[in-house]
């Protein structure tokens, strides 16, 4: 699938933000069982985390893809969340 510049929700966002929302989701221990690098369970630290990824095209790519699935999946819940609320108040 071809990512268009103006529309990659990538645009924009460091590393830093990436994991930091992929920490907050999912935390380090289910970070690293899930993409299977051993940098989030080994050193699970935000600059080793960078440092690593920034070195590693392909577990930069896990990494980006994951965030893709979750930012989907989260804007799938708050439309959910949105539709059944409407439906109760209207």
């Amino acid at each position: 699938m071809a990512r268009t510049r103006q529309g990659c929700p990538l645009e924009g966002k460091s590393l830093a933000i990436i994991i930091l929302l992929l920490v907050e989701e999912y935390g380090w221990k289910e970070l690293s069982d899930l993409t299977r690098i051993v940098t989030f369970k080994k050193h699970p630290n935000f600059i080793a985390s960078i440092n690593y990824l920034k070195k590693t095209p392909s577990a930069r790519k896990k990494v980006e893809d994951m965030y893709l699935r979750t930012i989907e999946r989260q804007s799938q819940n708050k439309s959910s969340f949105c539709g059944a609320l409407s439906a109760v108040y209207l």
